[in-house]
């Protein structure tokens, strides 16, 4: 199955951001300023980094971080994104800000300082430019529904 990929325009369209931002923003946070893109060919983005990307908007414009900041952990951020998630996962990021690692916030009370993230705002956004209805419930289970088959008669 091939997957869904954006190109800049789309990017910058979901993001609601100017050109010149998400240039700095691929120039400065790792993993995307540790790539090599070849001369005059175009960088693809694929769902999740819409995702990374929306949420380090919300980094930025609503818990007002920089950029030299969201670097020292968005390497850890784009690992947790990257790997599978779970259906019924946690709606909330834990970001410890001395060790810069990134986990979901379940449990665990420490004296650390840390950033809990809300996912509610970003998934959002992430949903309605991909044209998922906002209103429905996400599924948490899969119900399959069983159907009694009658025998067929041999003419």
């Amino acid at each position: 199955m091939a997957s869904i990929t954006f190109t800049r325009k789309n990017m910058l369209e979901a993001l609601t951001i100017k050109e010149h931002i998400l240039r700095k923003w691929v120039e400065v946070l790792p993993p995307y300023s540790q790539e090599n893109i070849e001369e005059r060919c175009s960088r693809k983005y694929t769902s999740r980094d819409l995702l990374f990307f929306l949420i380090v908007k919300d980094l930025i414009e609503i818990y007002g971080m920089n950029l030299t900041t969201i670097a020292k952990f968005s390497q850890n951020l784009a690992n947790h994104l990257f790997k599978p998630l779970s259906v019924s996962s946690p709606s909330y990021l834990r970001i410890n800000i001395l060790t810069t690692e990134v986990s979901t916030a379940i449990g665990v009370v420490t004296n650390e300082p840390m950033i809990l993230l809300s996912l509610d705002e970003p998934l959002r956004n992430y949903r309605s430019y991909l044209g998922h209805p906002l209103d429905e419930p996400q599924q948490s289970s899969l119900a399959f529904g069983l159907e009694m088959l009658s025998a067929r008669k041999s003419s």
